[in-house]
């Protein structure tokens, strides 16, 4: 039997595709953003991990940032997917119209580094206007969900946390 409480109804996982009209295109969400200024943590997959490596970030990491997944990368060499190139030109589009005006930090395991550098680049010379470079962000991937998750959560709320106000700085 389905759990049908609110909350249920409500939480969004893995599974709830959300392209850029919905249609479940190459962004996943994996966690809504708990505030609209919030901004965007776009999750990228190393080569060879299957898109279920960050299925226990959302309830590791308290912050308030939409938890995106990017699925549609080109970085699978092992299994002969893809030539490793990083992320489509598709989904770095998608990436780019959902996050307009809004923060962005990329992140992943180690591994997803070259892709998210590659994608920081492109979307700071492709978007009209230009739009200042996202953060990345990259932690080992230790054995043990719950560990991986625990450290790439503190990163993130490392990474997302507001720069010191220069004026209150200590000498």
């Amino acid at each position: 039997m389905a759990d049908d409480t609110p909350a249920a109804r409500t939480a969004p996982t893995a599974s709830a595709a959300s392209g850029p009209a919905g249609t479940g295109g190459p962004l996943t969400l994996l966690r809504a953003a708990r505030d609209d200024r919030a901004g965007t943590i776009c999750l990228l997959s190393p080569p060879g991990a299957p898109p279920t490596c960050y299925d226990q970030l959302p309830p590791a990491y308290s912050g308030p940032q939409e938890l995106l997944l990017l699925t549609d990368t080109d970085t699978d060499t092992d299994t002969g997917n893809g030539n490793g190139t990083g992320v489509t030109d598709t989904g770095a589009a998608a990436l780019a119209a959902r996050t307009a005006g809004r923060p962005l930090l990329l992140a992943g395991f180690s591994g997803a580094g070259a892709a998210a550098c590659d994608l920081a680049h492109r979307l700071t010379t492709t978007t009209d206007g230009g739009r200042r470079a996202p953060r990345v962000v990259l932690t080992p991937a230790p054995p043990g969900a719950h560990e991986r998750a625990r450290l790439l959560a503190r990163a993130l709320q490392d990474a997302a946390a507001p720069p010191p106000d220069p004026e209150h700085a200590a000498p």
